[in-house]
């Protein structure tokens, strides 16, 4: 996963919201305007965190992850 998919979510986890990281995208060179594209970019950066093999994220990011992804469920 880039850094670039994954700048939004350097933000404290309490301000994560699914308009919120739309909005972010949609400042950013590589956003494509396609919702499916930029939702599945999306979950796929939940998941990355939810998983965080590289122990990179902390509890709160791992546990508002996981609470965005079941709201996309």
């Amino acid at each position: 996963m880039s850094d670039t998919k994954l700048a939004y979510f350097s933000a404290p986890p309490e301000q994560w919201t699914i308009l919120g990281y739309y909005q972010f995208r949609r400042q950013q060179r590589d956003f494509r305007n396609l919702f499916r594209q930029e939702n599945n970019l999306l979950q796929k950066s939940l998941h990355a965190i939810v998983r965080n093999s590289e122990n990179s994220f902390s509890d709160r990011q791992v546990k508002r992850a996981g609470e965005i992804l079941n709201t996309l469920k």
